[in-house]
């Protein structure tokens, strides 16, 4: 019996642990609470300045929170990271199975790093991939993405995507996302969090 309690504890320590770190990586959002609550956060916390929309989606008539917005301040830490700007979208989502007849609802948030500095980006994602490794210890699902410079002969590669897969009870997924903003010809680290709802 022993054994077992000190089983647990160290379970659930391992677990309150994971979710600290998970939640520092998206600026301490509460991501194993209620959507509600993750909502309420993001409002309330003062940290982002909410873009208002016209938009409402709805699920059997009720209201599903969504937010979207820009990070008010940047804190010292990301200035001298030379990050411009930081956008937190909180999202829903649904995946079913192959055979289609069972859905589940997804909560998503994602957080997006732009620079205008191809070093900075480069060295902010592989400190997220570091955190994110130690938080999700399987192996990733890597892939690349190859696009053509406007004229360029010869594809080259402007970025990459890495996945990691980690499932719990919540099936938690995490995504680290690297790439260039065709539009500004900023850089884009997109940090996603999803879960089943």
């Amino acid at each position: 019996m022993k054994y077992l309690k000190v089983l647990f504890f160290l379970i659930t320590y391992l677990s309150y642990s994971q979710n600290i770190k998970t939640n520092n990586l998206f600026f301490k959002i509460p991501l194993n609470e209620s959507r509600d609550l993750i909502y309420k956060y993001c409002v309330e916390s003062n940290l982002f300045i909410k873009e208002e929309s016209k938009y409402e989606i709805t699920k059997n008539g009720k209201e599903i929170k969504v937010f979207s917005g820009y990070l008010k301040k940047l804190n010292p830490e990301l200035i001298k990271r030379k990050i411009d700007s930081v956008e937190i979208q909180l999202s829903t989502g649904r995946t079913s199975n192959e055979n289609e007849k069972e859905s589940n609802e997804l909560l998503i948030l994602w957080s997006y790093y732009y620079t205008s500095d191809s070093i900075a980006a480069k060295n902010l994602y592989n400190e997220f991939k570091k955190q994110i490794s130690e938080i999700c210890k399987e192996k990733p699902y890597h892939f690349q993405n190859f696009v053509k410079e406007e004229n360029d002969l010869e594809e080259r590669l402007v970025g990459y995507s890495e996945k990691w897969y980690f499932k719990n009870e919540e099936n938690l997924e995490m995504e680290l996302k690297y790439g260039i903003v065709e539009d500004n010809k900023k850089y884009l680290i997109r940090l996603e969090y999803s879960r089943f709802e």
